[in-house]
């Protein structure tokens, strides 16, 4: 019977493990079965190929016995995610979720499974002496070394990948300096650029809900805001047939849209700087 190798941490059972060890699957591009630990040379390999490929997951606890895969488990998991990250020796350094501890039905023992996703930050190194500094991709057959092209290819498309989040970063700093200097009048917001960013800068920056939220959060402040101002020049314009209670709570509905993205313009920026190392092309508005 055919399995679907999971593509989401939640998705790995003792069902689906034991299914893959019955039908003789083999490791895949997307997984990979290790009875224990390996030592931190070989840990950072496999994760810094999975890092550097399309991500995957490191299932350990299940052994190969006479060229047959084996269920035998892990005795100790309390410490592992210490130990998984203890081990790992890449540069950049490689980023993996909680591992999933997975039961074994009538044991002690248990499965962990690490996932690595995709990174951002890719191309990922070894630093160990074993490698002379290569770099790694996964595919069917395991772990196989990148060709020159490849990892031209992979810095190439980290530059392409940072330039657009500094983009987003340069008109967040702007669309903040134009809050502040806007004086009493109300003028709406382009939030052309973000949108047009956003897909690229949500894959990039996948593992920081906080910051992925904040930036939703910032585009849709900004055309709830551009709505209240419209509706507010609606009302200066036929002001006959308003009165001045409904300006006057009109425009501090639209003052406290105002404060609240600024607030959250100011959170992502000190994120983004904080990550990136980024600095601000304006001079700093007060």
């Amino acid at each position: 019977m055919t399995v679907n190798i999971p593509t989401k941490l939640d998705d790995w059972t003792f069902e689906i493990i034991k299914q893959f060890v019955d039908n003789g699957q083999i490791e895949t591009d997307t997984f990979d079965f290790k009875v224990e630990l390996p030592k931190p040379h070989k840990l950072t390999k496999i994760c810094s190929a999975f890092a550097n490929t399309k991500g995957g997951f490191v299932v350990v606890g299940v052994g190969e016995k006479d060229d047959e895969y084996v269920i035998e488990g892990i005795e100790n998991s309390l410490n592992i995610a210490h130990e998984f990250g203890q081990k790992l020796n890449g540069s950049p350094s490689i980023y993996f979720n909680i591992p999933k501890i997975i039961e074994i039905p009538k044991s002690e023992w248990k499965i962990a499974v690490f996932e690595i996703p995709v990174s951002p930050e890719r191309p990922h190194i070894v630093n160990t002496s074993h490698d002379q500094r290569r770099f790694w991709k996964r595919t069917n057959t395991g772990c196989e070394q990148m060709t020159y092209e490849e990892i031209r290819m992979s810095f190439l498309n980290y530059q392409e990948r940072r330039r657009k989040i500094n983009l987003l970063y340069i008109e967040l700093v702007s669309i903040r300096d134009q809050i502040n200097t806007r004086s009493n009048e109300f003028r709406t917001l382009d939030c052309s650029v973000i949108n047009s960013l956003l897909s690229d800068v949500y894959i990039e920056l996948h593992d920081d809900n906080q910051m992925i939220n904040a930036i939703f959060n910032i585009r849709n402040k900004i055309r709830e805001l551009n709505d209240e101002i419209g509706v507010l020049k609606e009302y200066n314009l036929n002001w006959q047939s308003t009165t001045g209670q409904q300006r006057t709570d009109q425009s501090n509905s639209v003052k406290y849209l105002y404060g609240l993205l600024l607030k959250n313009l100011r959170k992502v920026i000190f994120l983004l700087e904080k990550r990136f190392d980024f600095v601000s092309p304006f001079e700093d508005v007060v």
